[in-house]
């Protein structure tokens, strides 16, 4: 059993998934001054080149997220966990270098400290005597850290390799019974082979699902539900099975693994997933971007923006990762900055529909509705089915006055759409743009068509995607006082704040 070395008590993650990888090695070091921190993170990663050798990969030398507001976590022990040795730079004392350094510590890693020379002193007098005299490397400059350095790696003590549950099991059994052991080794590598085929199976069954890629925030189709069963099916039978043999050590399973879940709309499972497949890959921008979608499905923007920027720094032409953070950033009503990141992204894709969708909303929102019709036109010229597009230009040119091409524009949105909500809005729309172009029977005819329509589902409804207000104040303004209780009404319904026998009654007594 696996215990938190931070806060103490059961690790809340599966033990078969964090398994400390050989030759890694966890750099716990101050975030500032920054160019200080670059010229060790260089030293450094040049002495683990130089002394592992053949057995060095990119993914040698990690370490926790730069961005300081981002408090010790969950992230962080994952790193320190699945990394066999520690190197920690306790000049200065500071507090997070000094609490990951007891992590490690606790955590029975071997770890080599680094210390300036002029501070070395003093940390002796706040420090324990155990930590400060323990493979400690003091320097004037990151260059004089190398000899020495360099010299405690190659002789760094052994670590052994975590074994999974199954062959602790394994290595028990043979203590007390090696003939016994034979036949359990045999039937494990059964297990294991049976493993790795369904593994097989379950990419191939992901990647028709077209899980294999970055997501967009809105409007993903969902999985074809008898694919969809399969895939759990397959899934169910390997989760169990990690139990004993634990996970795949593939950061791209972990990813497709974590769009499924991600589709399925189980975003905390999607985390776990992303996390791990950055464990195994940290420079995967995709998994890095698609946690911060996760993320911002739970509301936790600025933890999202964090994700996208580590995706954009990994990939720079990350146009998808540009849009989600200024997604983000909207979400914050920081929307100069959304513009900004919006930009970005048509700079490097300017076919990107969603790029001008999510602009056209930012401008919205800043009431610079001119602009944002021209960026819903763009979308539209670029994708001309986009059902965002379609409802967002229909608005905005209810609010600018032009009633006519409202109402053809809200007409195009109900032959787009295909879900339930989407219907809904763009009827909303059309009755709304009626109103306005004074066509009042046919407004009431839709009325009664959206009414027939809603009672006809299993459930009960309310939009969730769409915010009404931006069109009220025009509906307030502009129609009369019949006409704005029907509609007033129906956003109501809309929202989920009165019933569809209230409506009813609304528009009964109008």
């Amino acid at each position: 059993m696996r215990y938190c070395p931070l806060v103490g008590g059961v690790c809340n993650k599966p033990e078969s998934e964090i398994k400390a990888e050989p030759d890694t090695f966890f750099l716990a070091e101050p975030f500032q001054p920054k160019e200080e921190r670059e010229r060790r993170e260089l030293v450094v990663s040049n002495i683990l080149k130089e002394t592992l050798d053949s057995k060095y990969s990119a993914d040698a030398l990690r370490f926790g997220d730069k961005d300081p507001q981002n408090a010790i976590s969950c992230d962080i022990c994952r790193l320190l966990q699945s990394s066999a040795y520690g190197i920690a730079d306790i000049s200065g004392a500071n507090p997070n270098v000094l609490i990951e350094l007891g992590m490690m510590l606790s955590l029975g890693k071997p770890v080599f400290v680094l210390c300036k020379k002029l501070e070395e002193e003093n940390l002796r007098a706040q420090i324990p005597l155990d930590i400060v005299w323990k493979r400690v490397v003091p320097y004037e400059e990151f260059i004089d850290i190398q000899p020495e350095l360099c010299k405690l790696i190659k002789n760094r003590p052994p670590v052994s390799p975590e074994l999974s549950p199954g062959e602790e099991t394994g290595k028990i059994i043979a203590e007390v019974d090696p003939t016994l052991a034979q036949e359990w080794s045999r039937k494990f590598d059964e297990f294991e082979q049976s493993q790795q085929e369904a593994l097989k199976r379950l990419e191939e069954l992901l990647k028709e699902a077209e899980l294999d890629k970055a997501m967009p925030r809105e409007r993903e189709e969902p999985i074809p539900s008898s694919l969809e069963e399969i895939i759990k099916e397959i899934l169910g039978k390997v989760e169990q099975r990690e139990k004993v043999i634990g996970f795949p050590d593939d950061p791209k399973i972990a990813f497709l693994r974590g769009n499924f879940h991600y589709k399925r709309g189980e975003f905390e499972k999607a985390i776990e997933l992303y996390d791990w497949a950055i464990t195994l890959n940290p420079k995967l921008a995709e998994a890095w971007g698609n946690k911060g979608l996760a993320l911002g499905n739970l509301e936790r923007y600025k933890e999202e923006i964090s994700c996208c920027d580590k995706a954009i720094e990994l990939k720079p032409d990350y146009a998808l990762a540009w849009v989600n953070k200024g997604n983000a950033l909207g979400n914050l009503k920081r929307y100069e900055e959304a513009l900004s990141c919006y930009d970005k992204a048509i700079e490097l894709k300017p076919d990107l529909a969603l790029a001008w969708v999510s602009k056209g909303n930012a401008l919205g929102c800043l009431k610079r509705w001119k602009e944002a019709r021209e960026c819903y036109e763009e979308a539209l010229r670029i994708e001309p089915r986009n059902i965002s597009a379609a409802e967002n230009l229909s608005e905005i040119l209810l609010i600018l006055g032009d009633f006519g091409e409202g109402v053809k524009w809200a007409e195009e949105a109900i032959k787009l759409a295909e879900e339930v909500e989407d219907k809904a809005i763009s009827h909303f729309l059309l009755i709304s743009a009626l109103f306005l172009n004074g066509n009042k029977e046919k407004a009431q005819r839709e009325i009664e068509g959206l009414v027939d329509y809603l009672k006809g589902l299993k459930e009960s409804f309310k939009v969730t995607g769409w915010d009404f207000s931006p069109l009220l104040p025009t509906i307030e303004e502009k129609l009369e006082a019949g006409e704005k209780r029907e509609v007033l009404s129906l956003v109501s319904l809309l929202n989920g704040e009165i019933s569809l026998k209230d409506f009813e009654g609304t528009i009964t007594s109008s």
